[in-house]
């Protein structure tokens, strides 16, 4: 099985993750990589996603997303390696 989760760049980098992003990197501290959903869906290449894929992580739930959670600036998926049967 294979987890992954980033910070999104949903407005096209003006959100505040970005700003926060370009004042560490600006004081040495690591610089944070703003990634779309389709981005991150690229680390899964050659593995097969679980429902609901790459959505935000406070909506992720086996097989559907809680439209009942608040959306959040990080989105993630969960994967398996060939067949999930």
């Amino acid at each position: 099985m294979d987890v992954a989760s980033d910070p999104a760049d949903e407005d096209g980098g003006n959100s505040r993750d970005g700003v926060a992003s370009d004042e560490a990197s600006d004081e040495g501290v690591r610089q944070i990589t703003l990634r779309s959903p389709n981005e991150i869906a690229r680390f899964f290449a050659g593995w097969k996603v679980l429902e609901p894929g790459v959505v935000s992580c406070s909506q992720w739930r086996p097989g559907a997303v809680d439209e009942t959670s608040v959306e959040v600036d990080e989105f993630g998926g969960i994967a398996v390696l060939g067949d999930s049967r």
